[in-house]
């Protein structure tokens, strides 16, 4: 409850500037029809709720990430950095704070990668196998893009146990299910192709364009700073694996192939924006969170500080009256 209350007071710190500025329009493209219906009606409750909301979604993923750590031992010392840089993460961009179904997609995949990593050598781990299958297809009608988070369960599931052709077929059909059931509905009220189309030919397509030329100086800003963010977790590799034992190892893995399958996502986006960021939130959290642990107190907290007033500032940047 204490640590719920902190992370839901730091990510309203870093939401602050947002309460000065007006509500964007909802913009629903690539969104899956759960997040089309989520963002067209959230904003209908005002700028004040939506952030509120934000700023419990976004610590709620914190939790998540402390729960991992917590739970698995995968890093050195056990804190709270885990949840703190994954909220950190998670809000560091403006963006970010005006995009539910992505924080919703995040928390989904977060129950998906709990479930996935409790299966390490435990006999019985059909309904896990199957939760973290479910909580991915969940995702997938927030953001369609999620839904290859699916080929990392996979690969995951072959590295954490012996690959048995049972237990990828329930992994399968818990991803499945969500689509039948979701599209069940939708033929009931002969509609079913308005679902295909929506959910799937619309938000799909190869290659994304992206054009720097048009973008402010302040957008660039933010995507350097996710670029350094990840830069840093990929050449910490070794020293996140250093004195650690095989289950720990494996599980690190799991949050890099993470990474790689948001990477891979990518190219199905049909224009970059600053929001498919937030698909890396959950795995760049958790592994920011190790180099802040392994350095030393006066050097994590200056660069903390750093940070933090750097996310502040770009915040702050996005406040029309002031500029």
């Amino acid at each position: 409850m204490v640590l719920g209350l902190l992370l839901f007071f730091y990510a309203g710190l870093l939401l602050l500037p947002s309460f000065w500025t007006a509500i964007p329009a909802a913009s629903v493209e690539g969104l899956g029809l759960w997040g089309q219906w989520v963002e067209s009606h959230s904003r209908q409750l005002g700028s004040l709720i939506y952030l509120l909301i934000a700023i419990g979604l976004i610590a709620c993923q914190g939790l998540i990430a402390n729960l991992f750590v917590f739970r698995h031992r995968v890093a050195q010392d056990v804190n709270l950095f885990p949840g703190v840089f994954t909220v950190f993460i998670a809000a560091s961009i403006p963006a970010f704070h005006w995009s539910l179904s992505f924080h919703l997609a995040n928390i989904c995949l977060g129950f998906s990668l709990l479930a996935l990593t409790d299966t390490y050598r435990t006999p019985s781990v059909s309904d896990r196998i199957f939760n973290a299958g479910w909580w991915i297809g969940i995702a997938a009608l927030f953001v369609p893009q999620y839904l290859l988070f699916a080929l990392v369960a996979f690969a995951g599931l072959n590295s954490l146990r012996a690959p048995k052709l049972r237990e990828q077929l329930t992994l399968l059909t818990g991803v499945i299910l969500p689509f039948i059931l979701v599209g069940f509905y939708y033929f009931w009220y002969d509609q079913l192709g308005l679902f295909l189309s929506q959910q799937f030919a619309v938000t799909f397509s190869l290659i994304p364009s992206l054009e720097w030329n048009a973008m402010p100086w302040q957008v660039i800003a933010q995507h350097a700073l996710m670029v350094l963010l990840l830069l840093m977790s990929l050449f910490s590799y070794r020293s996140y694996n250093a004195k650690t034992t095989m289950e720990v190892r494996k599980k690190i893995d799991l949050l890099y192939w993470l990474l790689l399958g948001a990477g891979i996502s990518i190219l199905f986006f049909r224009d970059f924006h600053m929001l498919h960021w937030q698909m890396i939130v959950l795995p760049l959290g958790i592994l920011i969170s190790f180099n802040f642990t392994n350095w030393s107190k006066p050097t994590a907290s200056t660069l903390h500080l750093l940070l933090f007033l750097l996310v502040i500032a770009l915040g702050v940047l996005e406040i029309p009256t002031l500029f």
